[in-house]
């Protein structure tokens, strides 16, 4: 499958909305769904080829835009300090609660439990008490796991 890799930096603040919480207010996502990405692109292309609306039936169109066999929209996540590309944080892991997160760009290390692991071995100590990991996005390098907020 061929991909086409690329940064995208936003000029002014972004509103991608997630229909969460009250009606009345809108919660935005923390990254910029594929979905918002095809529709940007959607809107470029039609301005490009002077159309005012869009042929659904057109091979060319259902191609670039609406075959997921042909082409996928990826959610564009941020990126880390060295300009990799991180990813949601898996809702599985834990933490020890008394366990203090390392501070930023430091190479301190903290046990992460990945729950859902069918190798995972909570430590077998009675005051062992489990956190949810907080931090939205991650990056994962080998078994070493750097969080993001």
């Amino acid at each position: 499958m061929k991909a086409v890799v690329f940064s995208l930096h936003a000029q002014q603040p972004l509103l991608a909305t997630s229909f969460q919480g009250d009606p009345n207010s809108d919660v935005s996502f923390s990254y910029i769904p594929g979905s918002m990405i095809r529709g940007a692109l959607i809107g470029r292309y039609m301005r490009q080829e002077g159309l005012n609306d869009l042929d659904l039936d057109d091979a060319k169109v259902q191609q670039l835009f609406f075959d997921s066999d042909q082409t996928r929209y990826l959610n564009a996540y941020l990126e880390d300090s060295a300009g990799q590309r991180t990813l949601p944080t898996p809702k599985s892991w834990f933490r020890e609660k008394k366990s203090d997160l390392p501070p930023v760009d430091s190479y301190l290390h903290m046990p992460v439990y990945d729950r859902i692991h069918p190798d995972c071995e909570l430590p077998d100590i009675e005051e062992f008490e489990p956190k949810k990991v907080t931090q939205e996005f991650c990056t994962v390098k080998g078994s070493n796991v750097v969080l993001h907020t």
